[in-house]
């Protein structure tokens, strides 16, 4: 039986920009280390002080850390500072350039297998059809978020929280379709979604036929379309850029 559910999510959202990558070059380095020295090197990076800092060893505000990691324009990472002997929480600019060679390297390693897929291409959404009436789609911008509960099982945080809120700034009625799919059938699925729900326009459940016609191998899948509905952003997996680019996108084409 296939099911179809229609939720409106409402979550609290920050409005985040994305920048537009560069041209970039990439280098690549290779580091050996024995087990033991990196088991070390991680036990010397604990850290036991719960406060987040800034790169001048002010305390941040929680308030402050969580917009500014929502901002797209910030880092955490554990390091040591000056005025301290020993590792903290640290909260830095991003550095955009490196920012854009890393996306340029994932965008192209992290494409999805299925050639139906790929960025550049235009999406049939035929398939779509048994669930989505056409003239719903016709003119739209189309996101299409294929997920399985095995990559819920990996953390106790809420997977989707960055992306909801990139979601949720741009669910715009009339200029956008959200298209959560996944294979596992209505009771499955609504477990996992009360510990990660996902902002969406509509859920499909059950929906191995669309799995396999867009041959996903119920594996994690996410792409964003143009109105013309050409892929300009598709990833297999978690990718963490994947709310940035979202984001960089759709604000191009809604703002």
């Amino acid at each position: 039986m296939k099911y179809q559910l229609l939720l409106i999510i409402s979550l609290s959202s920050a409005l985040a920009f994305g920048q537009n990558p560069g041209e970039t070059t990439t280098k690549s380095t290779t580091t050996i280390m024995k087990g033991s020295e990196l088991n070390r090197i991680l036990g010397d990076m604990k850290v036991t002080d719960k406060n987040y800092y800034d790169v001048e060893g002010n305390i941040l505000d929680p308030a402050d850390v969580k917009a500014r990691l929502m901002s797209f324009d910030y880092e955490p990472s554990i390091r040591k500072l000056k005025q301290f002997p020993d590792y903290k929480h640290v909260i830095s600019k991003v550095d955009k350039k490196i920012q854009a060679e890393m996306d340029s390297i994932y965008s192209f390693t992290l494409q999805p297998t299925s050639a139906k897929l790929k960025t550049g291409t235009i999406l049939d959404t035929k398939p779509l059809y048994s669930y989505v009436d056409k003239k719903r789609l016709e003119g739209k911008i189309i996101a299409l978020i294929f997920w399985s509960d095995a990559y819920y099982a990996k953390t106790a945080i809420d997977v989707n929280e960055k992306l909801n809120n990139v979601l949720n700034e741009y669910k715009i009625p009339g200029k956008i379709e959200i298209l959560a799919i996944t294979h596992h059938p209505a009771g499955r699925a609504a477990q996992a979604l009360l510990r990660n729900p996902i902002i969406n326009t509509q859920h499909i459940l059950d929906a191995q036929d669309l799995t396999k016609a867009y041959g996903t191998e119920n594996d994690l899948v996410m792409l964003l379309t143009d109105p013309n509905h050409k892929i300009l952003y598709a990833v297999r997996g978690s990718a963490a850029m994947t709310p940035r680019q979202f984001d960089k996108y759709l604000k191009r084409m809604l703002n």
